[in-house]
C-alpha cells in the first residue's frame, strides 16, 4: 500500500471496483457513490471508535494509522476467496473553525486490488461499517 489517501485531490479508478462515501465538497475530482453521514461526536473520538472496531475483525490487516489519528489505511481480505481489497478513511472534523459542534464525518475508499467487478463486496463493507458508526 502506498502512503495515505488526500481525499481533497484523490481521482478515483474504476467505479465497477470500489466504492467512494464522502462528505459533500471533499472529494471534488471524484464521482461518490454517496455522501457520508455526520456523526455527533469529535473526529479524534470517532477515529479511535473506528480503529477499535477495526483492530477487533479478523479479515483486516495492515491497520495503519497517520500521525495525525485522522487517516487510517488498511487490507481488507474477502471471507470466501481471499482477495485483497485496499482501505483508505479520512476523518473529517466539523466545518466551524473551533469544532464546538463536537461533529464530524469521514470519507472511506474501498477499491479491490483484483478483477473489473466487486459483486458488491466494497459497497457493502462501506454500508456496513458507516451503519456501526451512525448507530452505535
Amino acid at each position: 500500500m502506498s502512503n495515505f489517501i488526500n481525499f481533497t485531490t484523490f481521482k478515483r479508478g474504476s467505479p465497477k471496483n470500489s466504492f467512494l462515501q464522502a462528505p459533500a465538497g471533499v472529494s471534488q475530482n471524484s464521482h461518490l457513490n454517496q455522501e457520508s453521514p455526520r456523526i455527533n461526536e469529535s473526529a479524534s473520538d470517532l477515529s479511535a471508535r473506528l480503529v477499535a472496531l477495526l483492530s477487533r475483525m479478523p479479515n483486516i490487516r495492515e491497520l495503519q494509522v497517520d500521525e495525525t489519528g485522522l487517516r487510517i489505511k488498511l487490507v481488507a481480505v474477502t471471507p470466501f476467496m481471499r482477495f485483497k481489497d485496499d482501505v483508505s478513511i479520512e476523518i473529517f472534523p466539523s466545518p466551524d473553525e473551533d469544532n464546538s459542534s463536537g461533529t464530524s464525518s469521514f470519507a472511506i475508499y474501498s477499491a479491490s486490488r483484483i478483477g473489473r467487478y466487486d459483486f458488491g463486496a466494497n459497497a457493502k463493507r462501506v454500508n456496513k461499517w458507516t451503519n456501526f458508526l451512525v448507530n452505535y
